[in-house]
């Protein structure tokens, strides 16, 4: 094996971790070659080219571009194991970029054979994308099982860019920093830097940040795995390197030095006083963006009646300007007949921003860690210090009984310490109403354990809050995970307003304790007597459901995303259920047994009701001919499917794709659709809303930084995300395409479908475009009527 190699470069100030274990990659360091070709490694796509002008270390490093979705270039290497274990695996290196856009792959790329077999695929360490010079990166990763076989890829696919790779490594065990990061705080501080990092195993460390003359800047020291430090310029100079170093108890030595490149802070047109401007639902507005040139001043909306829709108030200061003690007031809105708006018909929220750490890669998304806005906050008076862009949130609801007519007003921003300003609103509301229930079905899951251990037991007061925030969204209040049945007199609310489907429980074993949740249970868990155990928890509940017309809304839910290792059990559970309670639905994302029909007779019987596989997995064709057969086929997204997919999972992803997934579920004819999880808090406390820069810590899985959380804890209880409220839109959307469908029948609203949406990863994110498609259906609904 060739060992990674020490190299301290004063010139560059540079220093490679003083690693304790040996790299398993040969050749890493990209420096023997045979024939003018790297030894040992195999080339991956269109292969790679050998560079010696831009290097890391050494004399060679390879170059690579990509040209689009199906190119890419890179390197392969196998690695087998004759003793298979379970050591962590380390993989990193270095990379340089030149215009590399989102999506697709731009890193280091394992699939991991375990010794039984089963594969654990994709396995990455990324870089970020756009154009930077050597950047290093590391991720660490712990097998379950013991390890037979790496394969391992360094390459740029599925996208476009150039990219330089040189000195990689895949180590086994041994003290390392992985997830090293220094971002920028702008906006939330002019000159401060985030410093995160995190070590493969607990240690003391010391991190160092330095200047271009190699002048200390500032220090700080910690024990432990995780390593967090907020930096804020005292000087005039700024950050050139930061030095990691390390010893951990078992001799463990890091001694680490990377570059730090700070971003230029965007030119603020806004040169005197502050601006204010509209933005519509579709379209995030970062804290540092500006209002775009010629920019209309104001805001137009139009809804059904029993529909909402939102929009966003930007106030953007000079760099020299501070705003204090802002206030956002909407005037009363009247229309034409002189008929005003209620005052409950409008409400208005503080954009709360997260720190996204890990950028998704989207192209529409920012390459750098940025603060994304997200979590729609109570409103109040604020701040809004210079050279930032702070949104309010305003949503408009009609009512059923609202008078139809376009209600004109103004909405003001008073700062306590400037002049007011204001912008024009108009607000349409439309002849006809959305159905009370909505017609698009959905399983989205707000689970009983994160709230518990975010508020401390479930009071009458706060299920009644998750129970309207769910419905007030036109989302089924619903948990695929939940282990005890739903109240009755909760499910009788829920039915009265809006709610469509539940689930019964999650086909699990009972659990012993209160686990935050159940996503399944191993095979060895379930007893020789599951089924009687179910039948003596059931029978007496369904009973109370038939009593109440609630039974054939419920289903049972169960073995998530499980493999067909799993195929006679699931059939067992199911047949016992479909037996003793027929009306009751069996659901399942086991995606094999939906790629299991390809093949199997129609008469084929497995007892599973809904099938749901992810979008990207779902085949139209197959779907209608399970639904001849009396079968529905949902679909779900969670942190995937990525870009090209629709998505909402990723805080960072366009706002629209979250309203465009249900114009899909139309067009495709999914029956429902799937999210697994709206509260996934932990380990979060409830926020603390002085601060629209929020001290939250998001998920983030395959760099979906905010999968499983589009509610946030409040004191004043679960609010709302700019997600969920995208989310909502599209479902109202849904209920339009039905409602001109139920008139003039489905050709004529998918031909509405067909303008935006070609295929799964081909349609628009145009929100004037998804405007201007919705008013024509608007229109001719109320033509038609």
């Amino acid at each position: 094996m060739i060992r990674y190699r020490l190299l301290l470069s004063i010139a560059v100030g540079l220093l490679f971790p003083a690693f304790t274990a040996a790299n398993e990659l040969a050749n890493a360091d990209l420096e023997q070659t045979d024939a003018d070709r790297l030894a040992v490694w195999t080339p991956y796509g269109r292969g790679y080219a050998l560079d010696a002008a831009e290097v890391h270390s050494g004399k060679l490093a390879i170059r690579c571009e990509a040209t689009g979705d199906q190119d890419g270039m890179g390197i392969s290497q196998i690695i087998r194991y004759e003793r298979p274990d379970k050591r962590p695996i380390i993989v990193g290196g270095w990379s340089k970029a030149e215009n590399v856009v989102g999506g697709g792959d731009y890193g280091l790329y394992l699939d991991v054979i375990y010794e039984d077999g089963t594969p654990w695929w994709g396995k990455t360490a990324n870089w970020t994308r756009g154009s930077h010079d050597w950047q290093y990166t590391a991720e660490v990763y712990r097998p379950e099982k013991p390890v037979r076989e790496i394969r391992a890829h360094v390459f740029i696919r599925r996208t476009k860019g150039k990219a330089w790779f040189d000195d990689v490594f895949l180590h086994r065990g041994g003290l390392h920093a992985t997830q090293v990061r220094v971002m920028t705080d702008f906006p939330r501080s002019l000159s401060g830097q985030r410093i995160r990092a995190r070590l493969t195993q607990a240690a003391d460390w010391q991190a160092v940040l330095s200047d271009s003359d190699g002048r200390e800047l500032g220090s700080c020291r910690g024990h432990g795995e995780n390593l967090a430090w907020g930096w804020h310029d005292t000087t005039e100079s700024s950050p050139a390197a930061l030095r990691l170093t390390a010893a951990a108890s078992d001799g463990g030595q890091l001694d680490l030095t990377i570059p730090v490149a700070i971003p230029k802070r965007p030119v603020n047109p806004v040169r005197e006083g502050y601006v204010v401007w509209g933005e519509n639902s579709m379209r995030k507005v970062y804290p540092t963006e500006a209002p775009p040139p010629g920019k209309r001043a104001d805001l137009a909306v139009a809804l059904a009646r029993n529909e909402s829709e939102g929009v966003q108030i930007a106030i953007t200061t000079a760099d020299r300007q501070m705003l204090d003690q802002v206030q956002v007031k909407v005037d009363a809105l009247k229309n034409e007949r002189g008929d005003v708006l209620p005052p409950e018909a409008v409400t208005a929220h503080l954009v709360g921003y997260i720190y996204v750490e890990t950028p998704s890669g989207h192209p529409a998304a920012p390459i750098e860690g940025n603060w994304c806005p997200e979590v729609l906050l109570p409103l109040r008076p604020f701040a809004v210090p210079g050279g930032r862009t702070q949104t309010v949130w305003v949503s408009f609801h009609a009512a059923e009984t609202t008078a139809p007519g376009t209600y004109r007003g103004r909405i003001v921003v008073t700062p306590a310490n400037a002049a007011p300003a204001e912008l024009a609103v108009s607000v349409r509301v439309r002849r006809f109403a959305l159905p009370s229930s909505p017609r698009m079905k959905t399983a989205f899951a707000m689970m009983d354990g994160f709230t518990e251990a975010t508020y401390g037991p479930i009071t009458p007061e706060l299920r009644r809050q998750c129970l309207d925030l769910m419905l007030s969204h036109r989302l089924n209040p619903d948990d695929i995970s939940r282990t005890d049945p739903p109240a009755v007199a909760d499910l009788l609310y829920a039915r009265d307003h809006g709610m469509t489907a539940f689930n019964v429980l999650n086909l699990v074993p009972r659990p012993q304790g209160k686990p935050l949740w159940t996503c399944y249970a191993e095979l060895k868990d379930y007893p020789a007597d599951f089924n009687d155990n179910l039948a003596r928890r059931l029978d007496g509940y369904v009973a109370e459901l038939r009593k109440h017309g609630l039974s054939k809304m419920a289903y049972f839910y169960g073995f998530d995303e499980r493999r067909e290792e799993y195929d006679e059990l699931i059939k067992g559970i199911c047949r016992f259920l479909k037996q003793r309670y027929p009306e009751i639905s069996t659901f399942t994302t086991a995606g094999y047994m939906y790629q299991k029909r390809r093949t199997t007779p129609p008469d084929y019987q497995d007892y599973m009701d809904w099938y749901c596989p992810l979008t990207s997995a779902y085949d139209p064709e197959m779907s209608a001919r399970l639904r001849q057969q009396g079968k529905q086929v949902w679909w779900y997204v969670c942190c995937g499917p990525r870009h090209p997919y629709a998505n909402f999972a990723a805080m960072d992803y366009p706002s629209i794709e979250g309203r465009l997934l249900s114009w899909m579920t139309y067009g495709f004819q999914a029956d429902g659709l799937l999210f697994w999880h709206v509260n996934l808090w932990r380990p979060n406390a409830i926020i603390d809303a002085t601060d629209p820069y929020l001290d939250w810590k998001p998920t983030s899985v395959w760099n979906m930084t905010g999968d499983g959380c589009l509610t946030y804890p409040t004191a004043a209880g679960p609010v709302s995300s700019i997600r969920l409220e995208n989310v909502r839109d599209g479902l109202e959307d849904y209920d339009y395409l039905a409602i001109l469908a139920d008139a003039q029948g489905r050709e004529a609203a998918k031909g509405y479908v067909d303008r935006l949406v070609k295929t799964m990863t081909d349609f628009s994110r145009d929100p004037a475009a998804l405007t201007a498609v919705r008013d024509e259906i608007a229109d001719r609904i109320e033509m038609g009527r």
